[in-house]
Parts: structure tokens; C-alpha cells; sequence
């Protein structure tokens, strides 16, 4: 590391830490030379003239007491009590830090959350100006005059009507919904009006219905679940998206195919209008904090009456009824607050009910008009869908500002503390093995990085899942194109910052090799996202899916030959996790990239130096051992001091990690290799999405 950036490593407590695990490993410890590591490897030589090639060896030393190893790396055993002080030290500055800043720091606002608009809403505003009161008109039925109680035959809007009779769900209550009808359910909490909904949307309802459902006529199929929408109790929105754009996006895959998207966005006005949302079109959903209210309630009260249950004087109507019916807190529990099931069963009401249910079946229904002819389950193309839905969930990155920052600043980060660690590094054997770490560092990206991606394909599994799927906005399909089309210019992106941060700082070669690592990094971070989307394909919850990943990054880590060699790893992992691998091949097509063919040029700190007999030159002593080892014997002719480079280019490197040229194909065949790994994650997503969501196979029975 260059002097200038030297007080990176005395602010990292990391670094006290890891020299006490250090040195309380190695003293006390000799490690011992054999084959490969003893200079000079010659026949029945005497030990006094040769020495080792592990760190801090001296001559005539074929084994290395551990303290020695340890100080050769710059690692003292009498720091122990003071890194222990100093780590104690950063500890307790980062607690008062915390808690100082915890206290004068604010985030968030505070009090009510503003409204927040994607833009100038001004224009909007002064719309809103011009349109209509929908209150006073939410009154009047289609023909202007005052709707009545019973309005049985009467003309009503165009379309299919939603019937049941004699549901178990509700003991055998009967009722309807008929297109521009508004209909509040009321029961206090448990009493199943979620259930209902659900069963009546059908909605990833489980369990059999009992009882008769028709829409239209018919049973409810295709055209029943394209027209219904079920909010609900869930806030399952994009919170980052505005009012005008989530009802643009539904009217645009839900409306028939029949209409132009001239006419779908002008009935989304008409809507937007309607519901009185002018004003806050632009409002981002999240941060909306006001619901629907409903008019007056007034009707209701008479039907209790005539049995005797008469309300107080400014009563709330809702609450009165629920109490009378013997749910809520003051619930009745008189002869007046009982058997109101059969009441109703006995009321003039219900055999209105029941005649309306009568007269909508009779009458027939523009059902096959309503479903446009079609028979497939989504109105809008796959190639819609996925546009639509790429373009949703990339303005969610762009709002979502915390997202995307984050992204940026591990790779900015990153790169940069890389590229300065191992800047301009150059071709001596430690600079061989710096090459390679700075090329392992990258791995390090993958946690960070497909953590935020589980989490967004989560959530967006969830609106699916729970409400765009079953109301057939898009298809499964469609989810898994968008989730990974709307992720690829972020990464590709957060690559080339990365790639630039580090490459060129790090010294590393030009030409033919540049390119490759570019390519690599690009195709790296394709990987994480495909990694990230179907470790969470195969999950039920963010939990198992972080588990998931832990298990996978430190197999991945550990386990591709650079930190523990492929000689030295244990047999039973050696011959098929290994292989298996795809850091393997990876970060071996990048070490190789980086370091075969390099030549070799040793400093003096990089010299092995060991005395000859007496009476012998180096190279009448060790000329024949350098040979064959293709090691660089500095000076032959001296008598008294021999001074050896163990290596001549990179790719005796290379052999001790089991890489070379001759390895795979070299660097283009670890790359292949690697790109049919990142390919096996794209097929994994759309497989394990359809398999869990569809066939709803249970990846995990033991969670």
C-alpha cells in the first residue's frame, strides 16, 4: 500500500483485531520446509546452505519459527494488550457517536406526512377546479330521479351482475352486486367480511364454498376475475408510484383489447374524476393518508326500528347497528340484540332480495359482449405486460433514492479502497499474489448487493401474488421479465463504476486482458441480480431466502481454490464442490487474466538468500537446481551470498492454484463456464417462480 493511504490501516480496527488472531496462532507454531519451499531443492545438501521461501526465513533456516513468519508480515506479538486497548477505544467511540447522534440527529420528519407529488401538480390543481361534484350526484340513478328502496326492474348500468344465494359462509344469506351498485359490508372485527370478499373475489381462497355463485349468469370465470379488483386489509401498493400511474397501469392490461390506449387513459380521467382524485393525481401512494368516506347511513335505521330497536338521539348509525346485532364492544344482549338472522330471513327485504336475485338470473347478461370473445386469461400481450411493469418498477429505483444509492456507494466504495490497497502494483511474487487479491475482493459485493434485490423481488412477488395476479393485470412471466429487465442497467452500470475505480488504479495490464476483466465484471453482476431473484424464487420469506444466501456465499467464498488451494483443500470437497463452483471459474479466469505471462522482476525485498558450501559459486552450487525450476539465480559467480527469485513469470503462479493456460480452455473457457452458471440462474428464476407460485411446490417443508 502506497504511504500516502498507510493511515487507512491504523483507523481499521479490523486490523488490531486480526494481528492479535494472528500472532496468537503462529507463536510457538515452527512451520517446516519441504520439496517445493526449500532453496535450494539440491540432492543430500547440507541444511546450512539452503533456506525457505516462506516469509521471513533466514539463511541456513529450513524451518520458520512462527513469531519470525508473523514479524516478516508485520505483525508484532508483544501488540496484543495494546490492540486489545485500542479496539476498546473505537468500540466506545462508536457507542457515544451513536448515541449522540441518535439524539441530535433527525431523518424523518416530524408530525404528519406531507403529501408528496412525482411533480407539478399545479396544472392539476386547477382541473380540479373545474370538476364536478360527485357527492350530489352519487344520489341519482342512471335515469336522474332519486334511487328508492326497491328498484326491482328498473334500468341500471350495462353489464353482468354478481349474485349468491345460500352461501355456508353467511348461513344461507342471499345477496347481489349489479354494475354501479355501492355496497358497504359492516361486521365488527372477526366477523368474516375479509373471508367473504375473499371468497366471493376469489382470491387465494382456500377451502370449498358452499352455496350458488353466478356472475352474469354463469359461473365466474375468465371475464369475472379480469373485471374485479379486491383491495385488500394489506397495504399492497408500489408506494413510489402516483395515483394517475397505478390506475394507468391497470386500465391499460385490464381494459379489453377492443379499446385503444387513446381510451383507456381518457377512462382513466373519467375515473380519476369520478373518485374526486384530480388533486392529488401526482400524489406518490405511500404517502397518501386519507381513505374513502361514505355518505349518510340514515336508510338502515328504520329496518331496526320496526323491530323495536330504536337509536339515541345523534347516534352513529354504524355503531348502533353493530351493537344491536350483538358485535362491538356494547354489544345488546337483550331479546333485541338476538336472532336477527331470522328477521331478516322473514323481512320484506329479503324477499326482495331474493326477487331481484330472481330477476337479474331471468333477465340474461352481456356476458360474452363483457369478455370480448377472448379466451385468453390476461387482456394485454406478454410484450405489454412486461414493458409496462419493467417501466413501473424502474421508476420505483429511480424514486426509491435510498435503493440505487446504496448500489452505487458499495461499488464506488469498494472499488476505490481496492484500486488504492494495491495501487500500481508490480510484477515481483508478492505483487503476483496482490494481483490476485485485488481480483477476490469482488466476491465481496454479493451480499450487499443481492441482500436489496431479495428484498425488491419479495415485495414484488407479493403484489402479484396477492393482488395483480389473481385480478389478471400479468402473468407470472411478465413478473420475472420485468424483475430482471429493470434491474440490468443499475447493475451494468455499478459494474463499469466498478471495473473503472479499480482496474486502472490497480496498474493492471492493458489490452486483450482489459477487455476480458470488463467483460467479466459485467457478467458478474448479471449473476448476482439472477442469484439474488431466484434464491428468493424458491424462498417463502426473506428469512429463509438470508439463510439461503449465507450458506451460498461462504460455499462460494471458501471453496474456489484461491484462498485455500486446490492441492491443499480437503479431498472430500477437492472433486466436486470445487467444480461445482462458479467462483471457480470466475475469479480463476480473472487471476489467470491478470497474471499469466507476467515477467517476473524481483525486488530486494523479494530475494531468497541462502550462502553456497564453501569453495562452490551460486552457480556451480544451485545453476542446475534454478534451471529446472525456472527460478532467477541473481549472481552465479558469487562465493559468499546467493540471492534467488523463485519464480520467472506468472504462470508458475498460476500452478499452485491448479490455473493455467492449459486449464479449460484458459481464460475464455473459465468465462464460458462461468456465463453457462449466470444462464442456469436465469432459467432457475422463471422454473422455481412457476413452481412455487403456480404449482405452489414447497421448496423448504422443514420452514
Amino acid at each position: 500500500m502506497p504511504d500516502i493511504f498507510g493511515w487507512l490501516h491504523y483507523v481499521n480496527p479490523v486490523f488490531y483485531g486480526f494481528e492479535n488472531l494472528l500472532v496468537n496462532e503462529f507463536v510457538g507454531l515452527s512451520i517446516v520446509c519441504d520439496g517445493v519451499n526449500v532453496i535450494p531443492d539440491v540432492p543430500n545438501a547440507d541444511p546450512r546452505y539452503q533456506t525457505c521461501s516462506i516469509p521471513g526465513a533466514r539463511p541456513g533456516q529450513v524451518s520458520v519459527p512462527g513469531s519470525q513468519y508473523a514479524e516478516a508480515l508485520g505483525f508484532d506479538f508483544d501488540h496484543r494488550w495494546r490492540n486489545i486497548g485500542i479496539m476498546i477505544a473505537i468500540a466506545t467511540a462508536y457507542v457515544l457517536a451513536g448515541a449522540l447522534g441518535s439524539e441530535i440527529m433527525r431523518f424523518a420528519p416530524q408530525g404528519g406526512t406531507p403529501i408528496v407529488y412525482a411533480n407539478d401538480s399545479s396544472k392539476m390543481q386547477a382541473a380540479s377546479r373545474n370538476s364536478r361534484d360527485i357527492e350530489k350526484e352519487a344520489t341519482l340513478s342512471p335515469n336522474g330521479e332519486t334511487s328508492s328502496d326497491s328498484d326491482i326492474g328498473k334500468p341500471h348500468f350495462i353489464g353482468p351482475a354478481l349474485t349468491w344465494k345460500n352461501l355456508t359462509i353467511l348461513k344461507g344469506i342471499s345477496s347481489y352486486v349489479r354494475p354501479g351498485d355501492f355496497i358497504a359490508l359492516c361486521g365488527a372485527s372477526g366477523a368474516g367480511k375479509t373471508t367473504l370478499l375473499t371468497a366471493l373475489s376469489q382470491t387465494n381462497f382456500a377451502g370449498r364454498l358452499g352455496g350458488e355463485v353466478k356472475f352474469g349468469g354463469k359461473e365466474p370465470g375468465r371475464a369475472f376475475k379480469k373485471a374485479t379488483g379486491f383491495a385488500q386489509q394489506q397495504d399492497l401498493h408500489d408506494g413510489t408510484a402516483t395515483v394517475r400511474e397505478a390506475l394507468e397501469f391497470s386500465a391499460l392490461l385490464r381494459q379489453p383489447k377492443h379499446y385503444s390506449r387513446e381510451e383507456k387513459l381518457a377512462y382513466v380521467d373519467h375515473m380519476l374524476d369520478l373518485l374526486e382524485l384530480v388533486e392529488v393525481q401526482h400524489a406518490l401512494i405511500g404517502d397518501a393518508e386519507s381513505g374513502l368516506g361514505f355518505g349518510p347511513v340514515q336508510k338502515v335505521l328504520p329496518y331496526f326500528e320496526r323491530y323495536g330497536a330504536v337509536p339515541p338521539p345523534g347516534t352513529n348509525p354504524a355503531e348502533f347497528v353493530l351493537e344491536t346485532v350483538g358485535a362491538g364492544i356494547n354489544a345488546r344482549n337483550d331479546d333485541k340484540g338476538t336472532d336477527w338472522a331470522t328477521r331478516w330471513n322473514e323481512s320484506p327485504e329479503a324477499e326482495n332480495i331474493a326477487a331481484e336475485i330472481g330477476y337479474i338470473q331471468k333477465q340474461g347478461s352481456s356476458l360474452e359482449d363483457f369478455e370480448d370473445g377472448s379466451l385468453k386469461d390476461y387482456n394485454g400481450s406478454i410484450f405489454t405486460q412486461t414493458w409496462l411493469l419493467t417501466v413501473r418498477i424502474m421508476k420505483n429505483q429511480w424514486r426509491n433514492v435510498p435503493y440505487m444509492y446504496s448500489k452505487i456507494w458499495v461499488h464506488v466504495v469498494s472499488a476505490t479502497l481496492v484500486g488504492l490497497t494495491f495501487f500500481q502494483m508490480g510484477t515481483g511474487p508478492q505483487d503476483l499474489q496482490n494481483r490476485s487479491f485485488s481480483v477476490f475482493f469482488i466476491v465481496f459485493l454479493v451480499n450487499a448487493i443481492v441482500n436489496t434485490i431479495l428484498l425488491r423481488f419479495f415485495f414484488a412477488r407479493l403484489y402479484w401474488q396477492y393482488r395483480e395476479g389473481p385480478s389478471k393485470i400479468y402473468s407470472w412471466v411478465a413478473l420475472c421479465n420485468a424483475s430482471i429487465l429493470a434491474e440490468m442497467p443499475g447493475a451494468l452500470a455499478c459494474g463499469v463504476v466498478y471495473y473503472l475505480l479499480w482496474y486502472f488504479p490497480s496498474g493492471l495490464p492493458l489490452g486483450e486482458t482489459a477487455g476480458y476483466v470488463f467483460l467479466a465484471v459485467l457478467t458478474y453482476e448479471v449473476f448476482q441480480v439472477l442469484l439474488g431473484l431466484f434464491m428468493m424464487a424458491m424462498s417463502p420469506d426473506l428469512g429463509v431466502a438470508g439463510n439461503i444466501l449465507v450458506f451460498i456465499v461462504c460455499t462460494m467464498n471458501w471453496y474456489n481454490g484461491l484462498i485455500v488451494p486446490y492441492g491443499q483443500m480437503q479431498i472430500f470437497w477437492r472433486y466436486w464442490l470445487y467444480y461445482l463452483n462458479p467462483f471457480t471459474y470466475l475469479l480463476g479466469g480473472l487471476v489467470m487474466a491478470v497474471v499469466e505471462g507476467v515477467v517476473v522482476v524481483c525486488a530486494d525485498s523479494d530475494l531468497q538468500t541462502f550462502s553456497p558450501p564453501p569453495g562452490q559459486t551460486c552457480g556451480s552450487y544451485a545453476g542446475s537446481w534454478a534451471s529446472s525450476a525456472s527460478a532467477q539465480l541473481m549472481d552465479p559467480s558469487a562465493s559468499d551470498s546467493c540471492s534467488v527469485c523463485i519464480w520467472t513469470t506468472g504462470d508458475q503462479y498460476l500452478e499452485g492454484f491448479n490455473l493455467g493456460p492449459q486449464k479449460w480452455g484458459g481464460i475464455w473457457g473459465f468465462w464460458g463456464i462461468f456465463l453457462a452458471f449466470t444462464v442456469s440462474n436465469l432459467i432457475l428464476v422463471y422454473f422455481l417462480t412457476w413452481a412455487t407460485m403456480i404449482k405452489r411446490w414447497k421448496m423448504f417443508y422443514f420452514f
